[in-house]
C-alpha cells in the first residue's frame, strides 16, 4: 500500500507525524527508506512507456520517400492505365535520360527493372486501375523506352515494308 503513495502523500503524512526535520534542512525524506527503489523504478517504467508511444507515434507520422513519391505518380492520372504510365514516365525522366534505358538492361543501356522508380510506378498504377498486370504495365513502359530516341530527335522510325 506504501509503495502506490506518492511523494507529496509521504511527505503530508511525515509533516503530521512531526518527521518534517529533514525537509527544513534540505534533505530528501525517502533516502534512506523502502519507498525509494520502488519510487524510482515506477518513474522509470513510466518514461520507457511514454518513450515507447512517442516512437510509435513517429513511425506513423513520418512517411518514407517511396511513399511520397507513390504519391506524386498517383497524381499525375491519365485516360487508361497505359496514358497514366507513359505520363508517369514523361513526367519523371527527359527524352534524352529515357535513351539509356530498356527494361532488361541489354547491351549498353541500364535495366529499368531493376529501378526504385519503376516499383514506384507500378504500385501508382495499380492504385489507378487495380486490374493492371504486371505485363500490362511492362509492355507500355517497353514501348515508351523503345520510343525514346525517336522522340529526342536521334534515329527516326523505320519504315515497314509490305
Amino acid at each position: 500500500m506504501e509503495q502506490r503513495l506518492s511523494r507529496g502523500v509521504l511527505l503530508e503524512m511525515e509533516e503530521e507525524d512531526g518527521h518534517g526535520e529533514d525537509q527544513a534542512s534540505g534533505g530528501d525524506p525517502l533516502e534512506g527508506s523502502d519507498l525509494a527503489a520502488p519510487l524510482e523504478e515506477t518513474i522509470l517504467r513510466i518514461f520507457s512507456h511514454l518513450t515507447s508511444l512517442i516512437m510509435t507515434f513517429l513511425a506513423i507520422t513520418i512517411t518514407t520517400p517511396r511513399a511520397i513519391q507513390i504519391t506524386r505518380l498517383a497524381l499525375v492520372g491519365g485516360t487508361n492505365a497505359e496514358n497514366m504510365i507513359r505520363r508517369m514516365l514523361s513526367a519523371t525522366m527527359a527524352n534524352r535520360v529515357a535513351c539509356i534505358f530498356n527494361w532488361a538492361g541489354k547491351g549498353p543501356k541500364r535495366a529499368f527493372k531493376d529501378t526504385l522508380m519503376q516499383d514506384c510506378m507500378f504500385v501508382a498504377a495499380r492504385q489507378f486501375d487495380r486490374k493492371l498486370t504486371e505485363l500490362q504495365y511492362r509492355g507500355a513502359l517497353q514501348k515508351w523506352l523503345r520510343y525514346a530516341p525517336e522522340r529526342s530527335g536521334g534515329v527516326p522510325r523505320k519504315a515497314k515494308d509490305y
